[in-house]
């Protein structure tokens, strides 16, 4: 089992159970209508005693909608840390559940990103350290995030435009148990792990390939395993081939360092790939402030939100999923 490392930066603990005999708006006066996703609907409350504002998400009541939020509600409770989205409170009613979160006004980091389109290797470094935090401090509780990808990573504003980094959605994270293996189909095609697809046992270091993913995208906008369609992402992901090699070279602005830290996290054995405690201490995050401040280009960021916007993202885990339970039904 995995140390707890004392000098992370964890948020008072609370421990949120789903109200049954309380209503939200006794608490909260909603507002505007902040997202809607496949899980139902996000907006904007305000606690009526303190007027701190909040993220509350509305999701249809079913009994596996229940299953999934309670332990989602479980988990949440055990991760307390600046890197991850915080849950204060829960509710049930006859037709919702309703989950009260940290309210993250910056968006996510790869529009910000190209909202300003300034990027440089000091900065991405900054935030992959960031992430990194967030990863480490749940490997630290043998929990796995599996689903870690852009639209998971989200910004808070600070002052000096140097936003904060922080990591969202807990649905499909797992705790590891010393001495049980466990399968899962679940995750986005194009950033989950080979031994995920595969159906294989999932491993602290599933995560680090998702960030392996990332990383990539970061420094060039480009997808290391995009296919012209899912079937062709996740037979790319599982032969695990890749490379730096680019139609625009956009690689060619990326330094050694930055390579090699993508290198040693995007290796199909889960076992050789570096941990996220060894990637905080990784050369090229060490010396990436040091570098020149050569503005990276974001050109091809833009066309992956637009495709990753467009994508059919139900369609993509259902596919993940049907992989998953073919390959179930050979074991």
């Amino acid at each position: 089992m995995a140390h707890e490392d004392g000098a992370l930066n964890a948020q008072e603990p609370t421990n949120v159970h789903l109200k049954t005999n309380e209503k939200l708006e006794t608490f909260y006066e909603t507002h505007e209508k902040l997202g809607e996703g496949k899980f139902g609907y996000v907006y904007k409350v305000t606690e009526k005693s303190t007027g701190n504002t909040y993220a509350a998400k509305f999701i249809k009541l079913t009994p596996k909608s229940k299953k999934e939020v309670t332990e989602e509600i479980n988990l949440m409770n055990k991760i307390h840390h600046e890197r991850l989205v915080f849950l204060y409170d829960a509710y049930q009613t006859s037709k919702e559940l309703i989950m009260v979160m940290e309210l993250i006004s910056g968006g996510e980091l790869f529009q910000k990103i190209v909202d300003e389109d300034n990027l440089n290797e000091a900065d991405a470094a900054r935030y992959l350290i960031q992430i990194l935090q967030g990863v480490h401090y749940m490997h630290c509780k043998n929990i796995v995030h599996l689903d870690l990808k852009p639209e998971n990573v989200m910004c808070v504003p600070r002052p000096g435009n140097k936003d904060d980094i922080k990591l969202i959605d807990f649905g499909m994270s797992k705790v590891l148990e010393d001495g049980k293996e466990l399968k899962v189909a679940c995750g986005t095609p194009e950033f989950v792990a080979p031994e995920v697809i595969s159906f294989e046992p999932i491993h602290l270091a599933s995560d680090m390939w998702s960030v392996g993913v990332i990383s990539y995208v970061l420094l060039s906008g480009l997808s290391p395993f995009m296919g012209e369609d899912d079937n062709e992402t996740i037979n790319n992901v599982c032969t695990g081939m890749w490379d730096f090699e680019t139609d625009d070279d956009f690689f060619d602005d990326v330094s050694q360092l930055a390579k090699d830290f993508i290198g040693e996290l995007l290796k199909k054995n889960p076992r050789e790939r570096n941990t996220a405690e060894r990637c905080l201490t990784h050369e090229w995050i060490l010396k990436a402030p040091e570098f020149e401040a050569k503005k990276l280009k974001t050109d091809h960021m833009k066309k992956f939100i637009a495709r990753r916007r467009w994508a059919k993202t139900g369609n993509a885990l259902r596919a993940l999923t049907k992989l998953g339970s073919l390959k179930k039904e050979r074991l």
